[in-house]
C-alpha cells in the first residue's frame, strides 16, 4: 500500500501548509532544484530528484539538496522510446535514465511536444512503485490543462539562481502540451489503478 507525493513548481501550494502531509507519504519525489522550498508548505522528505536535458540539468548540478534514494534523468529524445531505462550515476547517487517507461506514452501528445518533468515523474512512479495513491502538489499547468502559450511562467523566478549567468529561460512559446498531460493523468489513473490526487481540489 505505497503512497507517493510528487512536488511540482506551481504556486498553488504556497501558504497552504501541506508539508506534514507530504512527508507522511512513503515516497516523495521533487524536481531536483528544490533548495528554495520551505518546510511548512513543501515538507522535508526527499527520496527522488527529477531532472531533464537542458536547463534543468544545470539546476540539478547547482542544487545543494541531494535525494535520499536516487535521481531520475528524463531523456527528452523520442529516438529512445523503445529502449529500456538504464542506470548511471549523478552526484554520487544512482540515477535512472527514463526512456521507454515514459516514451511509451508519447502517443498521448500532440506532435512537436514533450512531457513535462512532473508528468514524466508521475508516469514512472506509477510504473515502478505501483502505488495506491499519487498526490500531486504544484501541478498547476497540468491540472488547469491550458495550452495557451505561457512561455516560462511555469518556471518560478527562483529557479534562475541555479542557471549560469549567461543563460536565460525562453520567453516565447511553450513546449508542453498541458491539455494532453491532464488527459494522460486520467488514463494513468484508470489503467494503473492508482488514485491521482491534486492539492488544487483537496
Amino acid at each position: 500500500m505505497i503512497s507517493v507525493a510528487i512536488i511540482g513548481h506551481g504556486s498553488s501550494i504556497e501558504g497552504r501548509g501541506y508539508g506534514k502531509f507530504i512527508d507522511s507519504n512513503d515516497i516523495v519525489i521533487r524536481m531536483a532544484e528544490c533548495d528554495w522550498q520551505n518546510h511548512t508548505d513543501y515538507g522535508i522528505k526527499y527520496d527522488i530528484g527529477v531532472f531533464a536535458e537542458g536547463p534543468s540539468k544545470s539546476w540539478a548540478e547547482n542544487s545543494q539538496r541531494i535525494p535520499k534514494l536516487e535521481y531520475w534523468y528524463y531523456r527528452m529524445d523520442k529516438n529512445i522510446r523503445n529502449e529500456e531505462d538504464v542506470m548511471s550515476k549523478f552526484k554520487d547517487r544512482q540515477t535512472r535514465e527514463l526512456r521507454n517507461s515514459v516514451w511509451q506514452y508519447v502517443k498521448h501528445l500532440k506532435p512537436g511536444f514533450h512531457f513535462s518533468r512532473g508528468t514524466a515523474a508521475v508516469i514512472s512512479a506509477a510504473k515502478l512503485y505501483h502505488p495506491v495513491e499519487i498526490s500531486l502538489f504544484g501541478f498547476d499547468s497540468v491540472i488547469n490543462g491550458t495550452n495557451e502559450k505561457t512561455g516560462s511562467k511555469h518556471h518560478p523566478d527562483l529557479l534562475t539562481q541555479y542557471l549560469p549567468s549567461d543563460y536565460h529561460l525562453p520567453r516565447n512559446g511553450n513546449t508542453h502540451d498541458w491539455e494532453s498531460e491532464k488527459n494522460l493523468m486520467q488514463t494513468l489513473s484508470s489503467t494503473k489503478a492508482v488514485a491521482i490526487l491534486t492539492n488544487i481540489i483537496q
